[in-house]
């Protein structure tokens, strides 16, 4: 097997704008669909025979039909193998190059890239007829109309004539008295009745041990513990124990 120019890794883009530049910095290349392709080849792969490993790790992203070394791949790097994988499908393909390539595997650093020159003529076949079948779909969903029909009309004739302007109908007027619509949680209406605020006990509840606590200190300091306090009534004094101030 040859080394094809899109089997080379890329420099990374370093003058990308910053309101263009995503998390990781990415070469600058473009995809068709012809370039995309159930065939994959993995590059920096440890030859430490890390085939089940890495069979394993490309199963989690689709159904794989084959995944071979290939020994014979010329310039690779030094105590590395180069890989070829095949999926079912090219979602999954495309998937897993989007996954594995630049991360590491085993000490390794991955390089993914595509292999179109390994399909055959009905693999590339069949791949453009996915492709025209997904384009079909999509301009269906978005357009919500026909995209062909019998007369050779392009999808773009077919949408402009599908899409005509349709007049609401008008909504009979609302009655000037009609309450007004209010959302979200209200509080609860007042009613015409007023409530009484209840009555509440001035028995106060005093625990038992502050209550003998009390009679204890009463007990020891005599009949009366409150000090003297004249009080005044008409201009004359009087005091509780008949003492002058």
């Amino acid at each position: 097997m040859e080394q094809l120019p899109h089997h080379i890794q890329q420099e990374l883009c370093t003058t990308r704008p910053a309101y263009r530049q995503g998390r990781k910095l990415t070469a600058v290349k473009v995809y068709t669909v012809a370039s995309e392709s159930r065939h994959l080849l993995f590059h920096g792969v440890p030859d430490i025979n890390v085939r089940p490993e890495l069979k394993s790790t490309l199963s989690k992203l689709g159904k794989l039909e084959k995944l071979v070394p290939l020994p014979d791949y010329p310039d690779k790097e030094a105590f590395t193998a180069v890989y070829h994988a095949v999926f079912l499908e090219i979602t999954s393909a495309r998937l897993a190059k989007r996954r594995l390539d630049a991360t590491s595997f085993y000490g390794g650093v991955l390089h993914v890239c595509y292999a179109p020159e390994l399909e055959s003529i009905d693999e590339l076949s069949l791949k453009l007829q996915e492709r025209k079948a997904d384009v079909i779909k999509r301009l269906k969903i978005n357009s919500r109309a026909p995209v062909s029909n019998n007369f050779g009309e392009s999808s773009s004739q077919l949408v402009q004539a599908e899409r005509k302007f349709i007049k609401r109908p008008e909504r009979p007027a609302q009655d000037v008295k009609q309450t007004k619509k209010v959302y979200g949680p209200q509080l609860p209406e007042k009613s015409e009745k007023t409530h009484k605020p209840k009555k509440t006990s001035s028995n106060i509840f005093i625990p038992n041990q502050i209550r003998l606590a009390a009679k204890r200190n009463a007990s020891l300091s005599g009949p009366s513990s409150k000090p003297d306090v004249p009080t005044k009534k008409k201009g004359i004094v009087f005091c509780k124990n008949n003492k002058l101030p």
